[in-house]
């Protein structure tokens, strides 16, 4: 027989997916699209597409080395990745501390220690923040279990016009309870919507 005719209307081809892609209503803003990284989805594994150009991520890290707790190892899986695929990398963490992972400049800020774990320390806003966006000119920022220094890092992010993607992996009212200040819980809550509320992403891994 016959092959069967053509259509004539061809199917047209998509456009390629996005890697991440977010639109969100700014306050008086009105809508503002943000395209993060284009082009094919990612491969397993991948953080960009592989033929994503070379982006620089700066990344907000709430606990960093010499700590060692899941935000540092989260943070330290990430930057392994990013400098494997090719991309550019800095740090903003509490000190004190190595200013430097592998081929990373870690800038510290100053920091407190919480009044009864005197071993953790919580990251103070500092100048050192902007000049950080000022010399590094971020592509993205990734903010790692955002609370003091992540809000302060997503607020400089958002008057340097560079998206923020914001990793919520830490239950700091649950902490709350469990550590006797339970009363505290909703203004935990409430600051923490705020300090989301400031990127196009939020990620909750499970």
């Amino acid at each position: 027989g016959h092959p069967p005719p053509s259509s004539p209307h061809p199917t047209p081809t998509p456009p390629p997916p996005t890697a991440i892609t977010a639109t969100r209503r700014r306050r008086s803003r009105g809508w503002s699209r943000v395209h993060l990284a284009a082009g094919q989805a990612p491969g397993r594994g991948q953080v960009f597409p592989a033929h994503c150009s070379p982006v620089r991520v700066l990344i907000s890290a709430e606990s960093f080395l010499p700590s060692v707790d899941g935000v540092t190892n989260s943070v330290l899986r990430i930057l392994d990745r990013l400098e494997a695929d090719g991309h550019e990398t800095m740090v903003l963490a509490p000190s004190p501390g190595p200013d430097q992972y592998r081929r990373t400049p870690v800038v510290r800020v100053p920091s407190l220690p919480l009044p009864r774990y005197r071993s953790l320390t919580v990251g103070l806003p500092h100048r050192s923040v902007d000049q950080a966006f000022g010399t590094f000119r971020p592509d993205v920022v990734h903010l790692a279990a955002p609370a003091v220094l992540g809000a302060a890092v997503a607020v400089v992010a958002r008057r340097w016009r560079v998206p923020a993607v914001a990793v919520f992996q830490t239950d700091l009212a649950g902490f709350a309870a469990r550590y006797g200040v339970g009363f505290a819980r909703p203004a935990i809550w409430s600051w923490l919507r705020w300090v989301h509320d400031h990127a196009a992403v939020t990620l909750a891994p499970s």
